[in-house]
């Protein structure tokens, strides 16, 4: 039979029982009935059913009355289980998740796959339904969807969330910027028209001042890359990462040069990455160990990979001053310092933004050190 059918059926399950709607997709009038029965005969949850005995006539049902589970044959009059999937994703995957049950007796392993990659939350044989098992199935895929229901909703959210913080942040660092440009300057012209009337604590004044607007201003730029990080909108492509390396160490080659060290780059593959990021990730990391370097011997900082089978394991190693244990997992988190700004300048925002680089690439980062002794990330 290729024409339509649809019923609707009620049970009489018990006082307050929850309903379902229920949506059998099934060109065989005998297993539609099969289901039916086997639903109405519960007394926990009331069924309303409809039925349906093409995948055409299915997806006109939907779109009439959405339900909540779909119980789907993969062998239909004018289409397939997974073209049907196909099909109702496309015409209402932006709604509420309906749960698709896939129950054939022409079916392969190879097709339970192809049907859960595509959508459905459950497949089983026809020959396996029976009452209190069919039941359960329906029931944990119905919970399955909503499930999946509440955290598409909940990321969007989140999504709709960061987006606002990220335009704030934007806009408040824009806004930030401006004024401290503006005392920069007006204390440029303080120390070279005004110099002659200042006294030497003024002139110390103005100094610090102009220091204390540096680190702000720097603040703001950390403060804007790790908003960046958060809402990357950038692709990822296949990227050399051996010559990346080497020109964020080409980059840095001004302050190497003045501490006397040497920045090596060892065999680096070539990845799928966030260049943007990953540059990102190798400068605040080299830069750190240019930074954090022991007072007593020049700075020697080198990038490798190790291949570990399933991924790789990169690798930035110095011979800095190293950083004590009950330290190591507080430096990652963000404003987290562990020196003055008068011993060295930062902004406790680099490490934390190498964490988020890190996890958008599936991956984590941790420290390997020692006082005295350099640091391996």
């Amino acid at each position: 039979m290729t024409g339509a059918v649809q019923k609707t059926a009620a049970a009489a399950p018990a006082e307050g029982a929850v309903t379902l709607k229920i949506l059998i997709v099934d060109e065989n009038d005998d297993d539609r009935d099969y289901y039916r029965r086997l639903l109405l005969r519960n007394r926990q949850v009331r069924f309303d059913i409809r039925e349906a005995a093409s995948a055409c006539e299915g997806l006109k049902t939907c779109k009439k009355s959405p339900p909540d589970c779909i119980i789907l044959d993969y062998a239909l009059p004018d289409a397939d289980g997974l073209t049907f999937i196909q099909a109702w994703q496309k015409a209402f995957g932006g709604g509420p998740a309906a749960a698709i049950v896939m129950v054939t007796d022409k079916g392969t392993e190879a097709t339970a796959a192809a049907a859960l990659q595509a959508g459905a939350h459950d497949y089983f044989p026809k020959a396996t339904v029976t009452g209190g098992y069919f039941l359960q199935r329906l029931l944990n895929a119905v919970d399955r969807a909503r499930l999946k229901d509440q955290v598409r909703a909940y990321r969007k959210q989140l999504e709709e969330v960061n987006a606002a913080l990220s335009e704030f942040t934007h806009t408040a660092s824009h806004d930030l910027k401006a004024p401290l440009t503006r005392v920069s300057y007006y204390c440029d012209l303080l120390q070279e028209e005004g110099a002659a009337d200042l006294s030497e604590d003024c002139k110390g004044y103005i100094d610090r001042v102009q220091v204390n607007v540096r680190r702000l201003q720097r603040l703001i730029e950390d403060l804007l890359a790790y908003s960046r990080t958060l809402h990357n909108q950038e692709e990822k492509m296949p990227t050399d990462l051996k010559a990346l390396a080497e020109s964020v160490a080409e980059d840095l080659a001004t302050i190497t040069e003045e501490t006397g060290g040497r920045v090596t780059v060892g065999n680096l593959p070539t990845a799928v990455v966030y260049p943007t990021r990953i540059r990102q990730l190798f400068q605040n990391l080299i830069n750190n160990a240019l930074k954090y370097r022991s007072p007593d011997r020049a700075p020697l900082v080198h990038a490798d990979c190790a291949d570990a089978g399933t991924h790789y394991r990169f690798s930035i190693r110095d011979n800095g001053m190293g950083i004590d244990k009950k330290y190591q997992e507080k430096i990652f988190k963000a404003f987290s310092r562990l020196h003055g700004q008068d011993q060295i300048e930062g902004s406790g925002i680099g490490l934390a933004t190498c964490v988020k680089v890190v996890e958008m690439h599936g991956g984590r980062i941790w420290v390997e050190s020692a006082p005295g002794q350099g640091s391996v990330f």
